[in-house]
């Protein structure tokens, strides 16, 4: 059963069926909303000049480390038991939620536009 990703509305990490193994996900030109979720090796995520209206990233593993750089992303939501640091770059987003297990080091560094952003509290 062949599928094409662009054929469909949105992507997804796990219509990929080699990922389930990747320790590292590197993305780039993103256009459509994106989930990546079922990577369970997963550990740092970078993702760079993308412009979709939504991101999701439900990780309950071993995901510690999310860099975006140079993106236009309405909402960016993140799940992750084990999450440490997320650095954004030079990004514009309307609204980023992140719930993780770990204290979360949220690093916001020049040139960003990010209108509310959500961290469970401690």
């Amino acid at each position: 059963d062949h599928r094409d990703l662009h054929s469909f509305p949105t992507r997804r990490s796990s219509d990929l069926p080699w990922a389930s193994n990747i320790e590292f996900l590197q993305l780039e030109g993103l256009t459509l909303p994106f989930t990546i979720a079922n990577l369970p090796k997963l550990n740092l995520l970078e993702i760079s000049d993308c412009e979709c209206s939504t991101l999701k990233v439900i990780a309950n593993h071993q995901l510690e480390f999310i860099l975006l750089r140079n993106c236009i992303i309405d909402t960016i939501s993140v799940k992750s038991r084990r999450l440490k640091h997320m650095s954004v770059d030079e990004c514009q987003a309307q609204e980023v939620r992140v719930r993780s297990q770990k204290t979360v080091f949220f690093e916001i560094r020049e040139r960003n536009t990010v209108s509310v952003v959500k961290l469970p509290s401690t």
